[in-house]
């Protein structure tokens, strides 16, 4: 008797077992390739993982000061576009221009969190955590080189490598977007090949 268990032939494709997807990609916004890890996908888990990291820890070299503190160009800042106004003004002099490349640096998830704890701490009227890491800047120059510095100063300290540690913590951010989405959706495979098939047959 014939066995009909047998290995898929090498056209065939073998769908994998995705588990659930909602899960899957609330862990991969968490951390990059741990939604694949959770779905047995281990080798898009070590790939996604090590390539969107290494840009974000690099964006976040170029982002940093000895003096300021590590990664200050990932921030959370979400309130008045007029930082001039008094008594729009939050305590600490917290800036509060919206900052619009934070959307896409949060969909790193566990490696943006630390900025919404330090808009909290600072917001409070409290000094920064961590040495103003991911700190949001203050409205107004500080003469203490120790103190939360201004946008204004970490720019001109940090000159161009301001923007490059932003662009790259941004597009980390985005990569891990379509990881997300991979992880949520699966695999994509072609259904021309297989609609094909019948028609191919038809004309022998």
């Amino acid at each position: 008797m014939q066995k009909t268990d047998s290995l898929p032939l090498p056209d065939e494709k073998v769908i994998p077992e995705l588990k659930n997807p909602l899960i899957a990609a609330v862990l991969a916004w968490l951390v990059p390739g741990l939604g694949h890890l959770y779905q047995g996908r281990r080798n898009k888990a070590i790939l996604f993982f090590t390539s969107i990291m290494v840009i974000f820890v690099f964006g976040c070299y170029f982002g940093s000061d000895k003096d300021y503190g590590a990664a200050r160009v990932i921030y959370y800042s979400w309130g008045s576009s007029a930082p001039e106004s008094a008594e729009r003004r939050g305590p600490q002099n917290i800036v509060l221009e919206p900052r619009y490349y934070f959307i896409p640096q949060a969909c790193l998830g566990m490696a943006a969190i630390p900025a919404m704890i330090q808009a909290k701490r600072v917001g409070s009227g409290n000094e920064p955590y961590w040495g103003g890491f991911m700190a949001p800047p203050a409205v107004f120059n500080a003469f203490d080189s120790k103190a939360n510095p201004s946008l204004n100063q970490l720019i001109a300290r940090m000159n161009r490598f301001f923007e490059i540690g932003t662009i790259y913590t941004v597009v980390a951010g985005l990569m891990n977007v379509l990881v997300i989405f991979d992880a949520l959706r699966g695999p994509l495979y072609e259904e021309e090949k297989k609609n094909s098939k019948p028609a191919a047959e038809a004309k022998v």
